[in-house]
């Protein structure tokens, strides 16, 4: 059965109707831009006062921090779009723009777009060293970032707790490279909805006991309509990236969310950049997996409403 339709209303997933979370997610405004290779966008705004800006994780959605855009809005003018490649934004017309730093000046690019003279920027995820670029080229207009379950260096290097995974994503990675047709199809099989899937991605990606269904859901989702191409530059450069020389340079105030139960960027990795950063500040997750943020929701946006109210937004 599709999930299709998961964040634009109702759903039927395995037997379950699922609510979707349109009411959370209408937008005050809406539409594209230009990046700086012409490359089209996508972004929303919801809500009004000072902007904050979310960039989701790798092969991810927006609707992925709908328990932020429903609790943010209220307060301020929270800012969403999706990634060249991703969704409702097209493809980069050079390959070579297909990089982490090229999704940064997309973000630069919005800002300008919406003539913003200053900005709090989240990272989730691959979103942590998007942000990271984007923090040596707006550094002026950044009051304060907030990194959420992410890692600035490989992410294969400690994932689930081993350097094991490394190679198999270099064997992945080669095999693609050789016949990309086959393993996009491949991909396509890998990624459809059973319910293998969604108890491999319930008990890696998340914690299966707080998670919602429906964030679940939208993660299977958004992987299996997200082209293997997309996944595969984004996943290739990050894997090339090392940002911890980077994160002595961040000048504003940084929170970093880290989920205690993170097996995908375990918390040894936000000790590490908590201390690298100048002005950074580590909040722990209680039984939060890779997505803190759906896990336990309300805790996360308490913290941030906080750690906004005496940094950036004072």
């Amino acid at each position: 059965m599709s999930a299709t339709g998961i964040g634009q209303g109702d759903c039927t997933y395995l037997g379950i109707k699922i609510q979707g979370s349109a009411e959370t997610m209408v937008a005050t405004q809406k539409g594209f831009f230009r990046s700086f290779d012409g490359t089209s966008i996508y972004y929303e705004v919801h809500g009004e006062g000072r902007p904050l800006i979310f960039c989701y994780g790798l092969v991810c959605r927006k609707e992925h921090w709908r328990h932020q855009v429903a609790h943010f809005r209220k307060k301020y003018r929270v800012i969403l779009f999706d990634y060249r490649g991703h969704h409702r934004s097209s493809m980069p017309p050079n390959d070579r723009n297909f990089t982490l730093r090229s999704c940064a000046h997309d973000v630069q690019a919005l800002i300008r777009h919406l003539y913003l003279k200053e900005a709090v920027c989240f990272g989730h995820s691959m979103g942590v060293p998007v942000v990271t670029h984007l923090s040596q080229l707006e550094a002026a207009t950044l009051k304060a970032l907030v990194f959420v379950c992410g890692s600035v260096s490989n992410p294969f290097e400690q994932m689930f707790f081993t350097h094991r995974m490394d190679p198999v994503y270099k064997l992945s990675a080669r095999l693609y490279e050789i016949a990309p047709h086959t393993m996009g199809k491949l991909w396509r099989k890998f990624t459809e909805h059973n319910r293998l899937n969604y108890f491999l991605t319930s008990h890696l990606g998340f914690n299966a006991r707080l998670a919602e269904r429906e964030d679940v859901l939208m993660y299977l989702n958004s992987v299996n309509e997200t082209p293997l191409s997309t996944f595969h530059s984004l996943l290739n450069d990050y894997t090339r990236f090392d940002g911890r020389a980077l994160l002595p340079r961040i000048t504003c105030p940084t929170l970093i969310i880290a989920g205690e139960e993170d097996c995908i960027t375990p918390i040894e990795i936000h000790e590490e950049m908590a201390q690298l950063i100048p002005n950074a500040e580590l909040q722990k997750i209680s039984e939060g997996s890779h997505n803190a943020h759906m896990d336990r929701p309300r805790e996360v946006n308490e913290k941030i409403e906080n750690f906004l109210e005496r940094t950036a937004y004072r």
